[in-house]
């Protein structure tokens, strides 16, 4: 798990030795989409309903999606823990700090590779291992394009109960309509937090099959 970042290092560098952008997330995603009965999954999505779920930076790129043709027609857009902020806000610049943090200090239990200090001459030379992600930079910005999906197509948020990334201010950015930012419901699941697809699974299952079956996101007092 996680090789592939190591196998495919070298390319990565010389073609985006600075950052990944979600665009090209969005882009391999648009690819694979549109790619016809004869490339790839060999599936005319065209002519399928589609629903888009993402999360985290996921989320951001789906919304991205929207920059390429052919336009894939989703039906409705579910976001999970969506990565989409406000570029320059205080609480969007702490929740940056905290998720690049926690990728780095994360116990190291798969998708592992050498250490970077281990290449380093002695005595500074460190024989460990860490994990094997090249892109630490994961706050982006989407905000425009989700805000522009929203006015066209229905858009669900599922946030986890839990604020270990997100603070509730920037949580509150996407559901501000006086910003044009017009999700068709939000959603939470209890015990979760930013990771909420690995800790609550079910919850979130249910949450999405809730959202497919159009019944309408529970009352609960703000969070």
């Amino acid at each position: 798990m996680g090789e592939s970042a190591v196998l495919n290092e070298k390319e990565l560098k010389k073609h985006y030795s600075k950052q990944w952008s979600p665009r090209e997330y969005a882009k391999a995603a648009h690819i694979f989409l549109t790619a016809g009965v004869d490339k790839g999954a060999r599936v005319d999505f065209s002519r399928r309903r589609l629903v888009g779920i993402g999360h985290s930076v996921g989320a951001s790129a789906m919304f991205l999606m929207k920059e390429l043709n052919p336009i894939v027609n989703f039906e409705i857009f579910i976001a999970i823990e969506p990565g989409i902020s406000l570029k320059g806000n205080r609480h969007t610049n702490v929740a940056s700090e905290a998720l690049t943090a926690w990728t780095w200090l994360r116990p190291d239990e798969y998708g592992l590779r050498t250490h970077y200090a281990a290449k380093y001459d002695p005595p500074f030379t460190f024989n460990g291992v860490t994990t094997a992600s090249t892109n630490d930079e994961l706050v982006v910005d989407s905000l425009t394009a989700y805000a522009e999906v929203t006015q066209r197509k229905p858009v669900h948020v599922i946030w986890g109960t839990i604020n270990d990334v997100k603070s509730p201010e920037t949580r509150d950015l996407l559901s501000d309509t006086s910003a044009g930012r017009k999700p068709a419901s939000v959603r939470f699941v209890e015990n979760a937090g930013h990771l909420v697809v690995q800790q609550q699974p079910e919850a979130v299952a249910e949450k999405i099959l809730d959202v497919i079956l159009g019944k309408p996101a529970e009352v609960i007092s703000k969070l």
